[in-house]
């Protein structure tokens, strides 16, 4: 992998990583378990449907479960694809920079990007 791409990817995860602590702050200050199970929401973006659907064979085949796959419909930007997926995990699980990091890496290999995730509080 080319030095270029290996700082985007880290830059990409200090990104995640800060949006990670503020929601753990956020969480925290609301006596929110962490350690909790929760139905967990990824959320990715890729670039035509040929990526998506790699991507989400991908997180299919790393038993996430697929809740969205279909084009954002976004007219600056009509060749990006949503794809979504569920897990049940911690709070803690998904901050974990090695699993962040995984996914951010994940997504790379299509062509695509791991934009965060979102829980039910």
């Amino acid at each position: 992998m080319d030095s270029l791409r290996m700082d985007s990817l880290s830059e990409k995860l200090l990104g995640h990583e800060r949006r990670n602590a503020e929601l753990i702050k956020y969480f925290t200050e609301r006596q929110i378990n962490l350690s909790e199970p929760r139905s967990i929401e990824l959320h990715f973006w890729a670039w035509g449907q040929p990526n998506s659907v790699r991507l989400a064979h991908s997180l299919y085949g790393r038993e996430f479960m697929l809740l969205m796959l279909g084009p954002a419909r976004l007219e600056d930007d009509p060749d990006r694809w949503n794809i979504e997926a569920g897990t049940r995990l911690s709070i803690v699980d998904v901050v974990d920079k090695n699993f962040t990091g995984g996914l951010v890496d994940l997504a790379a290999k299509f062509d695509a990007e791991y934009d965060g995730w979102g829980t039910t509080v």
